[in-house]
């Protein structure tokens, strides 16, 4: 656990990040991470945060399990937009 807090924490901070701002970002990230009803959200969606033997994931794994859903949400998003302009003609609109 203290090597993932240690890794992300550089990694935070290698990007940019003071100390300050990383130590908060981190303490925002797991306070929500251990909310029951944001870890059921995530589940829903396809994010588990927890492996199978009841333990954190990387934090590392989480966001990058989270930034793969997010992109098919926008990538969705933007099929309908780019559809929305021939369907209204059907539509009638």
């Amino acid at each position: 656990a203290y090597k993932e807090v240690a890794g992300t924490f550089a990694y935070m901070t290698g990007k940019g990040q003071s100390a300050e701002r990383a130590a908060t970002l981190m303490e925002n990230a797991f306070s929500v991470l251990g909310r029951v009803d944001v870890r059921d959200k995530l589940a829903k969606a396809g994010v588990d945060v927890f492996d199978d033997t009841g333990k954190i994931r990387s934090v590392v794994d989480i966001f990058t399990d989270l930034e793969g859903v997010l992109k098919r949400q926008v990538w969705w998003i933007k099929r309908r937009k780019a559809l929305l302009p021939s369907l209204l003609p059907i539509l009638g609109s």
